[in-house]
């Protein structure tokens, strides 16, 4: 992610990968271009699109992307860096999943919800070709 949003809860903030996220993605792809991926399955988020990408090229496919794959919303954490938590809400951002878990964060989404459409995606994923070789 580029480094403005480094350290930070980005969560559903539409951010572009970092000069080192792009080298990273195209090291990725050539660690993966000689697997047969019947499909390749991502989120609509800009960095995960260009992560995706040099793969995507190098294989000729297109991406499936489903907007439930989408990361979770943080609420009104969003935007903050871990050590900010504290001092703006009087929580550890260190214990992030806890307080998403007890509804403690302010507009985040809730587990339940988020756990549920992740649910939604992986039986949509499954459905769509048992047995084929995917990338999720």
């Amino acid at each position: 992610m580029a480094e403005e949003y480094h350290q930070v809860f980005g969560g559903r903030i539409d951010m572009e990968l970092s000069p080192l996220g792009h080298r990273q993605a195209k090291r990725l792809a050539k660690f993966l271009d000689d697997r047969p991926f019947d499909r390749i399955y991502c989120s609509p988020m800009v960095r995960v699109r260009q992560t995706a990408r040099p793969l995507l090229d190098a294989l000729g496919q297109a991406a499936v992307v489903i907007d439930d794959l989408r990361e979770v919303d943080f609420g009104v954490w969003t935007g903050y860096k871990w050590y900010e938590i504290e001092e703006k809400f009087g929580m550890d951002a260190i214990d992030w999943l806890v307080h998403l878990q007890n509804g403690d964060v302010p507009e985040a989404e809730q587990m339940d919800v988020y756990e549920s459409r992740i649910k939604r995606s992986l039986d949509r994923i499954l459905s769509e070709g048992e047995g084929d070789e995917v990338l999720v």
